[in-house]
């Protein structure tokens, strides 16, 4: 069975689904220096909460894992001894500490790295650990996403919202009607819409039978690029599914702050962000607490 109804300790309605997360936190955090200078990336806080929590609270609000990997290469030590001292933010799923300290292997080796774990489950997300997302109206329901990604039979289903002012080349989604992918990149596609991947994926395990790698290789590959465009070239299907969602770009330090504030200003705005950012606040407090942690 794929999910079993439960309750949290908030008594809020959430579903268990036995597939694991693979949380990329190996970064270098670059582009957010000096912040990151003594601390990795997916520890710094926005609005008081660390990213990687909020990437696991986003999924987490509807649905819970058996299992979370998480990678590390830069400040790796850090970034571990965080991740097991808070390890009940991800409770009741185990967590996997994945080291990449004496090479960055790239999201596509990364996965690659954790072939044995992740190929005994039939499907797996892949999130990236410094996405702030928040829902603008309806609810983000984990179950239908993972149910999209099943009923399709797709190597890969990309979460997508609407398209910003300013977007990478593998952030620009092009999908047809349907919601097949037709492209990655910046160049528009005719009879297809453009949409913002916003770093949360359902992948099929099958994906590790394209790689043209070994897993003992340790080589740096990137899901797009290395992955799942080759793949499209072969035939394989890639979807995507819509929800309406507010994010941020968290990497760039000289609009770090000013995200956080205009954050804030959405939240005194928006009821459905506000709701979700107090239930996120309350979960970030109960762990702290539970440490002996104001």
């Amino acid at each position: 069975m794929d999910r079993i109804p439960i309750n949290d300790i908030n008594h809020d309605s959430v579903e268990y689904f036995n597939i694991p997360v693979f949380l990329l936190s190996a970064g270098l955090g670059t582009r957010l220096r000096p912040l990151t200078d003594g601390c990795p990336k997916p520890l710094i806080e926005f609005a008081h909460i660390p990213l990687i929590v909020h990437s696991w609270y986003f999924l987490g609000r509807t649905a819970q894992f058996p299992l979370v990997i998480c990678n590390g290469h830069y400040l790796a030590e850090k970034l571990f001894q965080w991740l097991q001292q808070y390890k009940n933010v991800f409770h009741p799923a185990e967590l996997v500490l994945s080291d990449e300290s004496q090479q960055l292997l790239g999201s596509g080796g990364a996965l690659l790295k954790q072939r044995s774990l992740l190929e005994s489950y039939p499907y797996f997300v892949v999130m990236n650990s410094d996405t702030i997302l928040f829902s603008l109206q309806n609810p983000f329901e984990f179950y239908r996403l993972f149910q999209h990604h099943r009923n399709s039979g797709a190597l890969a289903t990309l979460l997508v919202t609407h398209v910003p002012q300013k977007q990478d080349a593998y952030n620009a989604v092009w999908a047809d009607s349907m919601g097949r992918v037709h492209s990655i990149g910046l160049d528009e596609v005719p009879q297809c819409s453009g949409w913002h991947y916003v770093g949360c994926m359902i992948l099929s395990s099958r994906v590790f039978k394209l790689y043209q790698f070994d897993a003992q290789d340790e080589q740096p590959l990137h899901i797009f690029k290395d992955i799942l465009l080759p793949a499209m070239a072969n035939g394989e299907t890639l979807y995507v599914f819509h929800h309406d969602l507010w994010w941020t770009e968290t990497g760039i330090y000289k609009s770090f702050y000013v995200n956080e504030q205009e954050f804030y200003r959405v939240c005194s705005k928006q009821e459905m962000i506000d709701r979700e950012y107090r239930w996120r606040q309350r979960r970030w407090r109960q762990v702290c607490l539970s440490l002996g942690l104001s």
